[in-house]
């Protein structure tokens, strides 16, 4: 999803945290982040950090390993590896939900500018992909996880043009939805709060009144 409009909002991101500090040290279970690793975390240039010397790091924040502050220094390269790198372990449901642990959303207003900007063009760019509905349901669980309002990214799978998506993604999740009351991504947390949203907007009639026909159907 490398479009001019992701990679301009990828560097909006690097601009927002520009003045935030490399860490000295970061501190956790040696089993999960060796002392190499560290080292290379924070002496390395942040943009030539690759996918490997953040793969251990970015699954692991918050459970075993780091930080806030040192979260943020790494987070502008976790993202721009984990939206423009496809299959990248942790998934971008992982990545996007240790921003919520984070607590992101009271920090300062033109960072949460920039990762909001940096979301939008990068569903934007989801719904032009080669596998629209599989990408949107990663972008809408993730989302989801980091605590954002999902009105508007579900909003544009209502659009004319999004509407084989929308059915795409009506069918990912129809199964789930009638035999557990549960979105299928298995990376939504054991409290469907969160997904509740998501949930409620494809039982709804102008969903329903979209979706059925591509399965030749009229909705209840």
């Amino acid at each position: 999803m490398n479009t001019p409009e992701v990679l301009s909002a990828i560097e909006s991101v690097y601009e927002a945290f520009r003045h935030t500090p490399r860490p000295p040290r970061i501190e956790g279970c040696s089993c999960c982040l060796s002392p190499d690793q560290i080292c290379r975390l924070v002496t390395s240039n942040l943009r030539q950090l690759s996918p490997e010397d953040l793969t251990d790091y970015a699954s692991s924040i918050f459970l075993t390993v780091g930080d806030t502050s040192d979260f943020r220094y790494l987070l502008p390269r976790i993202l721009e590896i984990s939206i423009t790198t496809r299959w990248w372990f942790p998934d971008l449901e992982i990545v996007l939900g240790k921003l919520d642990l984070a607590g992101w959303v009271n920090w300062a207003i033109g960072e949460r500018t920039a990762l909001e900007g940096l979301f939008k063009a990068s569903f934007e760019a989801a719904l032009e992909s080669d596998d629209p509905a599989w990408c949107v349901d990663g972008w809408i669980c993730g989302l989801g996880r980091a605590g954002l309002d999902l009105s508007p990214f579900l909003a544009q799978l209502l659009q004319p043009a999004n509407h084989m998506t929308l059915g795409e993604y009506f069918s990912m999740n129809a199964g789930s939805l009638a035999k557990k009351g549960r979105l299928c991504n298995p990376f939504w947390p054991d409290d469907p709060t969160r997904e509740l949203q998501a949930i409620e907007f494809l039982q709804s009639t102008i969903v329903q009144v979209i979706v059925w026909p591509q399965f030749g159907a009229r909705p209840s």
